[in-house]
């Protein structure tokens, strides 16, 4: 750390700090909630994690087949089975895109309310900055909850499923503000062996 300074003015205070980029990067996780900062030797700043890393990722043994990044190492009974669009006859309202909604904007009023609708967040990892991001994540029309669910019960049974699903953003986009709203129909998915 090379230097601080700090300034008063009337019933504002400044302070300024210069170090080195490491050392800047670590004052700013810090205000993030990252992790603390203690002083080293000869005045270097060193950073302390607040939280101990999450593990990696783990193979869950009870759902076969194993997901794998690679296609081509799959058994030919479980092989891709590529889908153009959601299918026409899609009844009982298990069809449906999902809905990945992120940039939430009013996070103390909207994120109740996309909770109490079935959304689920899903969390990154911090970064060395200390930020991370977030993303809410709807599996599909039949799996909503509270509002959302009985705003899509209101819908025809025999809405198409386009339709329904422009329904269902209008709806949600007069609710909340969020940076982005994807909806995602499936495209490939692994055949069952049964």
């Amino acid at each position: 750390m090379r230097e601080i300074s700090s300034r008063v003015k009337g019933d504002e205070s400044t302070i300024e700090i210069s170090g080195t980029e490491e050392e800047i990067n670590g004052i700013r996780a810090m205000l993030l909630g990252k992790h603390w900062i203690i002083g080293g030797s000869k005045g270097k700043l060193l950073t302390v994690d607040y939280y101990h890393q999450l593990p990696p990722p783990e193979d869950d043994p009870l759902i076969p087949p194993k997901w794998q990044t690679e296609f081509g190492s799959l058994p030919d009974r479980f092989a891709p089975d590529l889908q153009e669009q959601m299918p026409d006859d899609c009844k009982g309202g298990w069809c449906s895109p999902s809905f990945y909604m992120s940039h939430i904007i009013n996070a103390k009023t909207d994120m109740p309310k996309i909770q109490d609708w079935g959304f689920e967040c899903l969390r990154s990892r911090r970064g060395d900055d200390g930020k991370y991001w977030e993303v809410w994540y709807l599996p599909g029309s039949w799996s909503a909850k509270g509002e959302l669910k009985r705003h899509i019960e209101t819908l025809s049974k025999d809405m198409a499923w386009e339709k329904k699903t422009e329904s269902i953003c209008h709806w949600m986009a007069q609710r909340v503000i969020f940076g982005s709203l994807n909806v995602v129909v499936q495209r490939m998915a692994l055949a069952n062996s049964d």
